[in-house]
C-alpha cells in the first residue's frame, strides 16, 4: 500500500448517501469511480442504484491525509462518523455481491508456538 494517501468522501446529492474511502491518486480514483456509473459497471451496488435512479449528481471532499500504516484507522473513523457502513446513510457496507463481511484485523502479531522438547 503507497503512502501519503488521501481520504475522500463521494456524496450523492439527492439520497444524501456517502462512500468514503482512499487512494494515492485522488483525481484518477474519482474519474474512475465516474467512468464506472458511467458505464454501469460499477461494483458497488448501491451507488450505481442511486446513479441510475438519481443521475449523476455528486460532491466529493478531501478529508484527510494519511501518512502510513498507523494512520489507516482514519479511514474507518470517517466511516463510522458518517455513518457509511449502514445503508441507510452510505455505500460503504456494499460490496461486489452486495454485503460486506468485515474481518476484524487483531493488533500486535500472534504468539510464536512452543517447541516440542525432543
Amino acid at each position: 500500500m503507497k503512502f501519503p494517501r488521501e481520504i475522500y468522501a463521494i456524496k450523492h446529492n439527492v439520497t444524501k448517501k456517502m462512500y468514503i474511502g482512499s487512494t494515492c491518486r485522488l483525481q484518477e480514483r474519482l474519474k474512475s469511480h465516474l467512468n464506472s456509473l458511467r458505464r454501469n459497471k460499477h461494483t458497488n451496488k448501491g451507488m450505481q442504484e442511486d446513479f441510475n435512479n438519481h443521475g449523476e449528481n455528486y460532491s466529493f471532499y478531501r478529508l484527510d491525509v494519511i501518512e502510513g500504516m498507523d494512520d489507516k484507522s482514519k479511514e474507518y473513523d470517517f466511516q463510522n462518523l458518517y455513518k457509511t457502513k449502514d445503508p441507510r446513510y452510505g455505500y460503504n457496507n456494499w460490496d461486489r455481491g452486495g454485503t460486506c463481511i468485515e474481518i476484524p484485523i487483531e493488533k500486535g502479531k500472534p504468539s510464536i508456538p512452543e517447541r516440542e522438547e525432543t
